[in-house]
């Protein structure tokens, strides 16, 4: 499978977040708020430990940690929706 690109930040419809954090990006439109989660604490501090010249492209995770977090975003999905994913 190949790896899908990290998310660095989020825009929606051309609009970028109202507040931006280090793991979400929050939009509001006023009677509802939605909240981006990601992985950036968890992928900065990776790209901090190798050797990279924070150049695009950046360095692939590790397989076995790719393979790992994959496994949980699948197991959260099904149970969140009570669908089977594999």
């Amino acid at each position: 499978m190949p790896l899908a690109a990290p998310v660095l930040q989020t825009t929606l419809d051309r609009r970028t977040p109202d507040r931006r954090g280090k793991v979400r990006d929050i939009y509001d439109f006023g009677d509802r708020l939605l909240i981006v989660a990601t992985d950036r604490i968890s992928a900065f501090d990776y790209l901090e430990r190798v050797d990279w010249n924070k150049q695009p492209p950046a360095p692939a995770p590790p397989e076995d940690v790719v393979a790992k977090t994959r496994e949980k975003y699948v197991e959260a999905f099904e149970r969140l929706t009570l669908r089977e994913l594999r």
